[in-house]
Formats: structure tokens, sequence, C-alpha cells
């Protein structure tokens, strides 16, 4: 897409990877930035779960650091967990499913699935 590409020559902005059937996106960016680590890490969940058994304690370390989904670890790593259909979920109804998701702190598919079914 026009204006997506790499910033500079032989570097990658965007990434799609597959680790044991789990798909991964990695972002970067050539540009200088004065900061550390931010948030390199989506992980998209291949099933319907909303992310429970990952978000209670055994990925999430900082429960501030919470909000749609996104979550930190105990290294300071950031992840997002969402749904394989998170997409779909979202465009049912937009106005109702994007203020129910951006009040989350993990995805849960059923108020997703709810608020898009309202009018």
């Amino acid at each position: 897409m026009e204006g997506e590409e790499p910033d500079k020559a032989g570097t990658v902005k965007y990434a799609q990877l597959f680790l044991f059937g789990q798909e991964f996106g990695a972002m970067d960016s050539a540009l200088k930035h004065e900061f550390g680590l931010t948030r390199p890490f989506r992980l998209l969940s291949t099933a319907k779960i909303s992310g429970d058994r990952l978000f209670l304690g055994r990925l999430s370390a900082v429960p501030e650091a919470e909000a749609c989904g996104w979550l930190k670890d105990k290294f300071g790593v950031s992840w997002q967990i969402t749904p394989a259909n998170m997409g779909e979920l979202l465009a049912r109804n937009p106005e109702k499913t994007t203020p129910v998701m951006l009040k989350m702190k993990k995805v849960v598919i059923a108020d997703l699935e709810k608020a898009g079914e309202s009018e």
C-alpha cells in the first residue's frame, strides 16, 4: 500500500508470522526513537475465547496497563490478546461495539456480541 513501505531500505515496517499455528504480528520503524520497549507484540487468539487464562495472572503483570485487550507481562513487554473474529464483532454495529470495546480491559466476546445485536 502506498505510504506504508518501510521507512528505510532494508528494514521491515510490518511483519506477520505463524508459530505453532498461532499468528503473530510485528511492527517497527527505522526512525530514531527516544523511548524504550513499547508495544511490539500483538498476539491474536485463533480460538473463540476472551483470553481469560492469559489475563488471569499468567501473562498480565501490570493491571494498570490493561486496555482494549492490551496487557504488559513481567518483563515489560506489551501484548494484545484479541479474538480471531474481532473485526467481525466490531463491524456488526460499530456505533455500539466500539465504545463497549474501548471500556474493556480484556476483550469479552459475549459483551461485544450483545452490543452488536442492539439497535
